[in-house]
């Protein structure tokens, strides 16, 4: 070996860096782009809305085609939600959109999201829906839910009707 003129020490050799700032860049562009389904990666087949005289509980049925941030009913002017469940486990990931729209990080697949939270105390509370749900049932006590066709379907908000103690 040292005969042909190698010796037993390495060579230093040049490292090259990777990944490439290019193949970095690539794959960024890749990880922040919108999923194709937009903007109908999530429905919500069903909601069920129970008052009481001084709180609403919503449970959504969610389908979603991919992991997305879901749009929930409420706003900073209207209905808050204080308590938020994920198939029955608390979430902590309740966000506010610029346009004041709450949102919730859900997985891809079926789940069933629970909100709870105090009403104002005031004669009326709108309640925006964001993502129309397909039907809704309304249960419970202390208020009229209008804002419902015959059938159950929403329009782009509902409307909570304090009813007065007879």
């Amino acid at each position: 070996l040292l005969a042909a003129g190698l010796s037993g020490t390495p060579s230093p050799s040049v490292a090259q860096a990777f990944p490439t700032p290019e193949l970095l860049e690539a794959l960024k562009a890749r990880l922040t782009q919108p999923p194709d389904c937009l903007p109908s990666c999530a429905e919500i087949p069903h909601m069920a809305l129970v008052t009481s005289a001084d709180g609403l509980q919503i449970r959504l049925d969610v389908r979603a085609a991919e992991a997305v941030a879901v749009p929930v009913p409420g706003g900073a002017d209207a209905w808050t939600p204080t308590g938020i469940t994920l198939d029955g486990v608390p979430l902590d990931g309740l966000r506010r959109a610029a346009d004041g729209t709450y949102l919730v990080a859900l997985p891809a697949g079926h789940a069933r999201l629970t909100l709870v939270g105090p009403l104002p105390a005031r004669a009326q509370v709108e309640l925006p829906l964001p993502l129309p749900p397909q039907r809704v049932e309304v249960s419970g006590e202390g208020w009229r839910v209008e804002g419902l066709d015959e059938n159950g379907r929403p329009g782009g908000q509902l409307q909570l009707v304090r009813l007065r103690p007879e």
